[in-house]
């Protein structure tokens, strides 16, 4: 391992380092790049120059020909912008999940199933989950009782006033558990729970996601949310899973398709937001989320960037299926 030597540098010699990178500098764009800076900072900005750096690298790095703060500001404000979008519907997908979840595990068992070792896979997914969980909602699991001293109303309120069951219901827990409790509370179920709640997820048609379909799409969206909480680069990359291609048609239809050798690249932005869109369909199916992911396109296109590239979409992305309308579900057969 080597010894960390780089040193604070000034917005001069930042910009000085960018320029001996082959970074074009019109007229003009002096003021840009030093503003850029300032705002956004030279590492994160570097993040965004990524996908524009010679290939194979040459050392020291350089860009490709042709390549200004204009293209990389126009990936920077084209992710910034996705990120946005993706994020509110994410919120919408999280809430509804934590929802179908508690929903069906609260009636059909109890309104504190997270503490039923028998509703998982085995005692050890159990004791994980309900760890994490008692953590969400401020809970002393070895003296079994919850802290009074609560920054949430509502367990405050509980833990103050009620001394038996002290666990509180799952509907507490609900509010302040993360997407990543759900998907993981999801995975540690047995799969007649498993497929009991994804029974209520529908593919366009009317039919039931599967549950081993829906584990794996939370799963891969659990990252993909982290990744745009902490605003990390979504475009221009891959992302680290890939989620499972339905068997349903027309859902599989808009997937990608299969390679000479039989495999697909589903860790790619586009399936990403497929998954999505086909989960708003059972949340917010009113939802135009794809009209403000469309206006995000077309001005990317214009400022330059290159669609394909950026999120997997076909060279002629106005016209990929993605943009396709889903027959209704009020009207679909099942």
């Amino acid at each position: 391992m080597a010894k960390f030597t780089k040193k604070p540098l000034s917005s001069s010699e930042l910009y000085q380092k960018l320029v001996d990178k082959n970074l074009l500098v019109q007229d003009g764009d002096k003021s840009l790049v030093y503003e850029s800076l300032e705002r956004i900072g030279y590492y994160r900005l570097t993040g965004f120059c990524i996908p524009f750096i010679q290939t194979p690298p040459e050392k020291p790095k350089s860009f490709k020909a042709g390549i200004s703060i204009h293209t990389i500001l126009a990936t920077y404000h084209f992710d910034t912008g996705l990120r946005g979008i993706v994020s509110l519907a994410l919120q919408k997908i999280e809430i509804a999940l934590a929802v179908s979840i508690c929903n069906t595990l609260c009636v059909k068992h109890d309104a504190r199933w997270y503490a039923k070792e028998d509703l998982f896979t085995s005692k050890d997914t159990h004791d994980k989950i309900f760890a994490t969980a008692a953590k969400y909602i401020k809970f002393d699991v070895k003296n079994y009782v919850g802290e009074h001293n609560n920054p949430n109303e509502y367990l405050k309120h509980y833990y103050g006033k009620y001394h038996e069951p002290r666990l509180p219901p799952a509907w507490m827990l609900r509010e302040c558990a993360s997407f990543g409790f759900w998907s993981h509370a999801f995975k540690g179920l047995k799969k007649e729970h498993r497929d009991s709640i994804s029974i209520h997820w529908k593919y366009p048609n009317r039919k039931p996601i599967q549950s081993v379909v829906f584990e794996s799409w939370l799963h891969t969206l659990t990252v993909f949310r982290n990744r745009c909480a902490h605003h990390n680069r979504i475009t221009y990359t891959t992302l680290p899973y890939s989620p499972k291609t339905p068997d349903n048609v027309p859902a599989s239809e808009r997937f990608p398709k299969l390679d000479a050798n039989g495999n697909a690249t589903t860790n790619d932005l586009r399936t990403f937001l497929l998954i999505i869109d086909l989960l708003l369909r059972t949340v917010a199916p009113n939802y135009d989320w794809k009209g403000l992911l469309r206006e995000q396109f077309t001005i990317a296109a214009a400022a330059g960037v290159v669609i394909r590239d950026a999120t997997g979409f076909d060279y002629d992305w106005q016209n990929d299926t993605f943009w396709n309308d889903w027959v209704p579900l009020s009207t679909t057969k099942a």
